[in-house]
């Protein structure tokens, strides 16, 4: 399985969350979203993840 990590680094525009929603119907990929934008960031957990993902994506 493809892991594909999305962090949104400003609120999210229209066609960003088009195209994660598209690459979620994909088989063999599994799409995980860290939305920078909240409060308090978990930036311990989020190097983890993009050492384990196999594509990350900043937006």
């Amino acid at each position: 399985m493809i892991t594909v990590l999305h962090l949104l680094t400003r609120p999210s525009e229209e066609w960003v969350q088009a195209l994660i929603q598209v690459q979620k119907t994909l088989p063999e990929h599994h799409i995980e979203v860290v939305d920078l934008t909240q409060p308090n960031p978990d930036y311990h957990a989020l190097v983890g993840r993009v050492f384990d993902a196999d594509s990350v994506a900043t937006w």
